[in-house]
């Protein structure tokens, strides 16, 4: 339980301290971050993270989340990496607890059924922070690439999740680039930059 909420990495394990609602946490509302949101300025284009807060009838969506995990490990598991939606529900007095959804038995998130019972509440406020621009007016007019780059028009089905810096890592939340390894086969970073992978890496991380 926290006075306060943040939006880690896209590409991350469950929150630190994820779980269920406590019994004696009333919750009132649902707070989800929504990562990658673009918004137009004046300049261009600015990246950053959206707090979606829904309200209405939780019952649903609060006894989907409490669903028990898969019986795990599976024998057999794909060689892929999970994003993790940041999820927190808040009481009245202001409070936050971070929730996580329950697991399949390779850990993914079983998301299916808590995600649809969360689009069917009513979204009631939007906070925009951002991040980092990707898009700049005068670059585009003069014909430079946007500091995104690596413009794709192929939807990826297959990727890996590396952690390229384990010693920063040591001190806050993991760093982590997203490898496509089919598609467009993009080096994604949690700064919202984009670039092509090296031919020699997508052999190497695939299974």
């Amino acid at each position: 339980m926290s006075d306060t909420m943040s939006c880690p990495d896209p590409i991350l394990n469950p929150l630190p301290g994820a779980g269920l609602v406590p019994e004696d946490f009333e919750v009132i509302a649902v707070l989800e971050c929504a990562n990658g949101v673009t918004r137009k300025d004046a300049d261009g284009v600015i990246a950053g993270n959206e707090v979606r807060r829904y309200e209405g009838d939780l019952t649903e969506f609060l006894d989907a989340m409490a669903a028990p995990s898969d019986p795990g490990p599976a024998a057999v598991c794909p060689a892929v990496g999970y994003g993790f939606r940041a999820i927190w529900a808040t009481d009245a007095a202001g409070r936050f607890v971070p929730m996580s959804f329950p697991l399949t038995a390779c850990g993914g998130p079983k998301e299916d059924e808590p995600l649809a019972a969360l689009a069917r509440l009513e979204v009631v406020d939007r906070t925009f922070s951002g991040a980092g621009r990707v898009e700049l007016h005068e670059a585009t007019a003069a014909g430079c690439a946007t500091r995104a780059g690596a413009h794709c028009s192929e939807t990826a089905s297959r990727f890996v999740v590396v952690h390229p810096d384990v010693t920063a890592a040591a001190g806050g939340a993991p760093l982590t680039v997203t490898v496509e390894l089919d598609g467009c086969q993009r080096i994604v970073g949690s700064d919202f930059q984009t670039r092509p992978a090296p031919p020699s890496l997508i052999p190497l991380l695939s299974p």
